[in-house]
């Protein structure tokens, strides 16, 4: 299989991904006993169905933000498995703030905007507002800019967009994923640091830290074997990778897991199971996709590339669009189609406007921030390379060369 298909396939892979994260928000809005599995949140008699089986992986969001650390850990490090020159992590590392800031940035004033605009509905879906509640907040300009510029990246500030505080773990986590493999990248032992790192993270037991480690596993899918070669062994593991994927706290499915979860806390590791379980089969699914010719053809569809294309923007946009759009639609609706009928319709639109308005996003905002990030990139290079080196204390404390023939008429 040839690089270019792994490519599209993850870019594939990506677009599924941001999908089942408006899936999974929509869930929260609308049918919240899907995620809390909680009886006082049952509205219709096919929840407990879904929600007492492996489908929760279609709107677990959790695994959909595993996977994309999976992935950013691969790709960030690709360059350097191919030719390990710590002058291309540098590269790397300062491309980093403006190719994330920019589209932050744009989404916080976004969000900003509508909340200005009073254009965040009031609705409230059965009792709870979900991230209708979140944005009903008296909108400063001066605080949205500074969580754009960088309360946002850097302090993981999320009050004009839900989504970002993963953008923060995004950021530390690749400069620090940078900063070790400059450091023991080349060493022989550079793996077993790595299971180190992750294992210490996954230790401290907080979900920002746990995501962290999936860095340092998606780096070393460069060094992993292959999966099996049987095709029936294949099946079995993404099987599993999706199972372990939906995993839900309050599902009965998912009650050996569970068990696990409670004997892991008993020996005092802490990672939290919501983030564990989905964490590793995110890392299980995207090794099997990047050795699977089946998948990888899969993935690679044009619908799906497309889809990928406009994942981030997609990310970015839909929680606003969802609080003020999707809210609204089931307002008007609700009375004329009933609750069940108004959240399904009202859940189609969210996603059919978040598809929509992802493409004049990513085409004003994320493309340019990609060539922004590469010329800033290729132009700190540059100059560094261009930098005149200090003299040594050697050099500077040596005289100046005296002309010889000056030396011999003096003598």
């Amino acid at each position: 299989m040839n690089f270019q298909n792994k490519n599209q396939a993850l870019e594939g892979l990506r677009g599924i991904a941001a999908l089942v994260v408006v899936f999974s928000h929509c869930a929260w809005a609308f049918f919240p006993y899907l995620q809390s599995g909680l009886p006082a949140h049952l509205l219709a008699g096919w929840e407990p169905f879904v929600q007492n089986s492996p489908l929760t992986v279609l709107y677990n969001g959790t695994a959909s933000v595993a996977i994309f650390f999976v992935m950013s850990g691969y790709v960030l490090t690709r360059r350097y498995f191919e030719q390990p020159e710590s002058a291309r992590l540098d590269e790397a590392a300062i491309k980093r703030f403006p190719r994330l800031g920019v589209p932050v940035f744009a989404s916080v004033l976004l969000g900003y905007a509508v909340i200005k605009l009073g254009l965040i509905s009031d609705v409230v879906p059965n009792g709870r507002h979900f991230l209708g509640d979140w944005y009903h907040i008296h909108a400063r300009i001066f605080l949205a800019v500074k969580d754009a510029l960088f309360g946002s990246l850097l302090l993981g500030h999320n009050g004009y967009n839900y989504v970002l505080w993963t953008i923060n773990v995004e950021l530390i986590g690749s400069i620090g994923l940078f900063a070790f493999m400059a450091l023991f990248g080349r060493s022989r032992c550079a793996g077993i640091c790595a299971l180190l790192c992750a294992g210490a993270l996954v230790w401290e037991g907080e979900p920002p830290y746990l995501l962290g480690a999936l860095f340092f596993g998606g780096a070393y899918l460069h060094a992993w074997p292959k999966p099996p070669s049987s095709a029936v062994i294949r099946y079995l593991l993404l099987a599993l990778a999706l199972v372990l994927g939906g995993f839900h706290a309050q599902s009965t499915f998912y009650a050996p897991l569970q068990a696990l979860a409670a004997w892991l806390a008993a020996h005092h590791i802490r990672a939290d199971p919501a983030f564990l379980f989905p964490s590793l089969g995110g890392l299980l699914l995207v090794w099997l996709v990047l050795h699977s010719k089946t998948m990888s053809a899969a993935l690679s569809s044009k619908p799906l590339a497309w889809l990928g294309g406009i994942s981030f923007s997609l990310y970015l946009i839909h929680s606003i669009l969802l609080s003020s759009i999707g809210l609204a639609s089931f307002g008007v609706l609700l009375a004329p189609l009933g609750y069940q009928a108004a959240a399904l319709l009202a859940s189609l639109i969210t996603v059919a406007a978040s598809l929509l308005l992802s493409v004049p996003f990513r085409s004003l905002v994320d493309l340019p921030a990609i060539r922004l990030a590469s010329r800033f990139g290729k132009w700190s290079f540059a100059r560094k390379a261009t930098v005149t080196p200090l003299p040594t204390r050697e050099q500077a404390t040596r005289p100046a060369d005296v002309d010889p023939a000056r030396l011999a008429k003096k003598a």
